[in-house]
């Protein structure tokens, strides 16, 4: 078994005994435990309220220890999480993963409407960004520049 895979059934097989525990709980007239996901079931808080219920769950390394029994260290995969960015610091990344892994990028072509008010500074900003790093074409469009280009392709029909 794969370490990811290994580390994420040890995660299930902890929920699962949660899960049990709380069964019994709740049938003793006690509240349940409640946390935001497994791996939180292994967070001090959580295993003190364990300990005062009565109850052990430990974690199952099984699959992904080293030979000396040290948990091998699975990275978190939620960017947010851990190393929040701006939306030009991850569309620079996401560009440069697609030139280095892509051989053929795909072109894109944003548009972005707004209202005849709408002051669309930083979203024109960043938008121009993406499209000059994927060699594609970005337009601003507004109510007024949608009437020209209908105009226009109106002039150009009745020819």
């Amino acid at each position: 078994m794969r370490v990811p895979s290994a580390h994420e059934n040890s995660f299930n097989k902890a929920g699962a005994e949660l899960a049990a525990a709380n069964v019994k709980l709740i049938a003793s007239g006690k509240d349940p435990i409640v946390v935001a996901g497994s791996w939180r079931i292994f967070d001090p808080t959580i295993q003190a309220e364990l300990r005062r219920n009565g109850i052990t769950i430990k974690q199952d390394t099984t699959g992904w220890e080293t030979k000396s029994g040290t948990p091998i260290s699975v990275p978190s995969f939620w960017v947010s999480d851990t190393n929040p960015g701006t939306w030009n610091e991850v569309n620079t990344h996401v560009a440069r993963l697609q030139k280095a892994l892509v051989p053929e990028r795909a072109a894109l072509n944003i548009f972005l409407f707004v209202g005849p008010d709408d002051k669309a500074v930083e979203s024109t900003r960043n938008l121009t960004s993406v499209v000059k790093r994927n060699g594609g074409t970005f337009q601003l469009l507004t109510t007024k520049r949608l009437e020209e280009i209908k105009a226009k392709e109106d002039a150009a029909a009745s020819k």
